[in-house]
């Protein structure tokens, strides 16, 4: 019978016949792809804890959208190892289970908190049936790097330095450019309106 265990690698060692050596030679995507198959860790451990308070809104737009589709994970516990390790690098699966629950809570509640401030962006008014035509839906299956396209005119040079701009910049960024667009889109419909009314 292995030892009670801690961390991650510790958790696969102890709940499957891997050899030490073999787990300690596993990647860090071995050993997430390992932990999403341990379903059965769903129940939270004792001494949670956390190793810093992390600010979402603070930390680089490229960690805050990975973690939104980090948390869409069924298993929560290949879900709370990934998010520790999108902020803390592999370093994470050396800490404890508590540690590693503690962290990706805190993390989830302020990424919660940051979200609900931006709601208004993911407001859908509906599509246009000539909006549809043109092929909007089509558009969306591009999500994220749609909008990396977009915050870098369309230059894969700027790619990197877009990812790591804090993500209360990039939010207040596109949420400023909705806003000007749904302007423009009042403006225009009141512009045909009037001139309709004059050629009336």
């Amino acid at each position: 019978m292995h030892a009670s265990p801690n961390t991650p690698r510790e958790v696969i060692r102890h709940f499957s016949n891997i050899t030490e050596d073999e787990c300690k030679a596993l990647t860090s995507d071995q050993v997430l792809a390992l932990m999403a198959i341990l379903e059965f860790l769903e129940d939270e451990p004792a001494n949670i804890k956390i190793k810093e308070v992390v600010d979402v809104a603070g930390g680089s737009w490229g960690k805050c959208e990975r973690t939104k589709i980090a948390i869409t994970q069924r298993n929560p516990w290949s879900m709370s190892v990934e998010v520790c390790v999108i902020y803390f690098g592999d370093n994470a699966l050396k800490w404890s289970v508590g540690q590693i629950y503690g962290q990706s809570k805190q993390i989830i509640n302020s990424l919660s908190v940051f979200l609900e401030r931006y709601k208004d962006l993911n407001d859908s008014k509906g599509y246009t049936e000539n909006e549809i035509n043109a092929g909007v839906k089509d558009l969306e299956t591009f999500g994220v790097g749609a909008v990396r396209y977009s915050l870098a005119n369309g230059d894969l040079t700027k790619y990197k330095a877009i990812e790591e701009t804090d993500a209360e910049t990039v939010y207040f960024t596109l949420m400023y450019s909705k806003a000007v667009a749904m302007y423009q889109e009042r403006l225009n419909e009141e512009n045909k309106m009037s001139n309709t009314y004059e050629h009336s």
